[in-house]
């Protein structure tokens, strides 16, 4: 249950990072790749404290977001995506709380069998 709980987890954060993605594609400039290659340089520069650089970057990529005309049927594809993408992670949580209580009885079962003998009873 544990693996199981680690790939719907996973698989439901890759999911929302796609949705988001396709739910924000009218407001960046860019192409497939260079998305992730603008978004890494931001997030170097803020991370390196480098906020007016990053803060620079970010206003060039919205003015030139501004052309772009959204597509609301993509928008809307990314926002169900999303949405599926909780139910993903939901199903992981419910998997990994399911293994934890598994474990945890699992764990006072063995403690019950055991035979405790004292020393004094030797």
């Amino acid at each position: 249950m544990a693996l199981a709980a680690a790939i719907f987890t996973l698989l439901g954060v890759i999911t929302s990072i796609h949705g988001t993605y396709l739910m924000t594609l009218a407001f960046h400039p860019f192409e497939d790749k260079d998305v992730f290659l603008n978004f890494s340089r931001v997030m170097f520069r803020f991370a390196t404290l480098r906020w007016k650089s990053a803060k620079r970057m970010t206003k060039k990529a919205a003015f030139f977001g501004e052309m772009n005309k959204e597509d609301r049927s993509q928008s809307l594809t990314g926002l169900y995506v999303l949405a599926f993408s909780f139910v993903l992670q939901t199903a992981g949580a419910g998997f990994a709380i399911a293994d934890a209580i598994r474990s945890s009885h699992e764990h006072t079962n063995t403690i019950q069998n055991r035979q405790i003998t004292l020393p004094s009873e030797q």
